[in-house]
């Protein structure tokens, strides 16, 4: 489909402070019929909470020793430790086709995310939910993890069965802004201490792209671009 055209904004060595208030901004110019588009990575680990995330679920106190901020952002979800990843953030009027339901936005935001890692080698699979037993039909687990890339629901991409991508929407009138984190580095160690989880829970969840932000960001921006305008 065609639509107007989408701002781009790039931040691959920002700060994540600035970075989650123009989020803020982003959905503000979505009300206003603006659509625009937003990539960014951060070289200092920040720990990014869900809106609605209380701040107790997480190690605050190795945070703090560790030096590691916690602050939150306007989407939901769970706790995302950042460093050397990449976000990707697109707000729409709400009046976009695509923007109708949650379900809907999230299944045309990821089929450009995983066209972009499948043009640089990197295959991502959408979860299967086995049923319960006596049951036909499967859905994502309600039970919630502290930790974003321990859940594995519908909008989810895994590599080799661990998490590598999930994603979170805001909605407000008139606008919404839908978020994506890739996890591209690891961190098993430092991941673990942020959430007070064992390494080896998070390196059996986890899975790392085999990218760096600067190679995966221009093959993301044009994939979105190609689909959403």
């Amino acid at each position: 489909m065609k639509s107007q055209a989408i701002s781009v904004y790039r931040s691959l060595l920002g700060s994540p402070a600035e970075d989650l208030a123009f989020e803020e901004q982003m959905l503000k110019m979505a009300a206003e019929g603006k659509s625009s588009l937003f990539i960014y990575s951060w070289k200092t680990p920040t720990l990014v909470l869900g809106i609605a995330q209380k701040p107790e679920t997480v190690a605050l106190e190795s945070c703090a020793t560790l030096g590691i901020p916690v602050i939150k952002r306007l989407t939901g979800g769970t706790g995302v430790l950042s460093q050397n990843d990449l976000a990707v953030t697109l707000a729409l009027p709400d009046s976009h086709p695509y923007a109708k339901t949650i379900a809907g936005l999230y299944e045309h935001f990821l089929r450009p995310i995983k066209a972009a890692l499948n043009d640089l080698g990197v295959d991502v699979q959408k979860p299967v939910f086995e049923a319960p037993a006596g049951e036909k039909s499967a859905s994502a687990p309600t039970k919630r993890s502290p930790l974003c890339f321990e859940d594995i629901r519908n909008e989810t991409f895994l590599s080799d069965g661990k998490k590598c991508v999930g994603c979170a929407q805001a909605r407000r009138r008139g606008a919404v802004l839908i978020h994506g984190s890739l996890l591209l580095d690891l961190k098993a160690e430092l991941t673990a201490k942020c959430f007070g989880m064992p390494q080896s829970r998070i390196e059996k969840a986890l899975a790392g792209i085999p990218l760096l932000p600067q190679v995966l960001a221009p093959a993301l921006e044009q994939a979105m671009l190609q689909y959403f305008s």
